[in-house]
């Protein structure tokens, strides 16, 4: 029976890893196909957010960079930014053109297997409040992702 556990844990792993990768294809080949051209004080503040959540994430509130190490990310960062940045067109665009969208019984779905995934009552409460104050964000993050999973279907027929 462990084995069988075990076994399952690693498929599912393996099947994770290679859906983010068919996603990452699919971005890369999405924003390649799509130049389209962006305000470089838009690139700049993006990459200037990204350094702000790495910061915090490696280096904790209190950290910093030296110069040299904030221009090398800077410079590592900017094509992720712009990559970013393209998506964060090009997915509404599609999905307008293509009329799909996150329905209430999408975000009503998401909310349920947020709480459900929740580990104590402050935590559900945290996931309420945040679905109440952000639901048009949450919103965008799922007709984003509904727009990936179709064009995932697109792109598998054309493949095969």
């Amino acid at each position: 029976e462990l084995k069988a556990k075990l076994r399952q844990v690693m498929e599912d792993e393996s099947r994770t890893k290679s859906e983010r990768e068919v996603q990452q294809q699919l971005e890369e080949a999405l924003v390649k196909s799509n130049q389209i051209p962006l305000p470089p004080s838009l690139i700049e503040a993006q990459v200037e957010h990204m350094l702000e959540r790495l910061r915090a994430q490696i280096l904790g509130p209190k950290g910093q960079w030296s110069d040299k190490q904030l221009d090398d990310l800077r410079q590592k960062l900017r094509p992720k930014a712009e990559a970013e940045l393209r998506l964060s067109y090009l997915l509404p665009a599609i999905a307008e053109k293509e009329k799909i969208k996150a329905l209430d019984e999408d975000i009503q779905a998401e909310f349920e297997r947020n709480l459900s995934a929740a580990q104590d009552e402050d935590r559900k409460q945290e996931i309420q409040k945040m679905f109440k104050e952000r639901r048009d964000a949450i919103s965008d993050m799922i007709r984003d992702r509904k727009t990936m999973d179709w064009i995932r279907e697109k792109a598998t027929m054309v493949e095969g």
